[in-house]
């Protein structure tokens, strides 16, 4: 998230349903993505962001806001690069 700490982020339900949300869509495409995708990259943890998503979308009354900020700042910069990765060698 551009210009947002940690605490902006605790603090505010906006800037936290609006990430929740983005981690669900991105998490609904990984689970409908073929498989032979996802078995060709093996590197990326695919069923660790299609459960988020689940906890997200199930679990909605117990989301540890903290946790997910740690996986918006440290796990989805590194997601965003294998992402862009794979989609530039599928271009080839």
């Amino acid at each position: 998230m551009l210009d947002v700490n940690e605490q902006a982020y605790v603090d505010d339900l906006e800037k936290q349903d609006a990430a929740e949300h983005r981690l669900q869509v991105i998490g609904q495409a990984i689970i409908q993505l073929p498989q032979e995708i996802k078995d060709g990259h093996p590197e990326i943890e695919w069923h660790k962001i299609a459960g988020l998503r689940n906890r997200i979308v199930h679990e909605y009354l117990d989301i540890d806001h903290d946790l997910i900020w740690h996986i918006i700042d440290e796990s989805v910069p590194e997601f965003k690069i294998q992402i862009t990765k794979l989609i530039q060698e599928s271009k080839k």
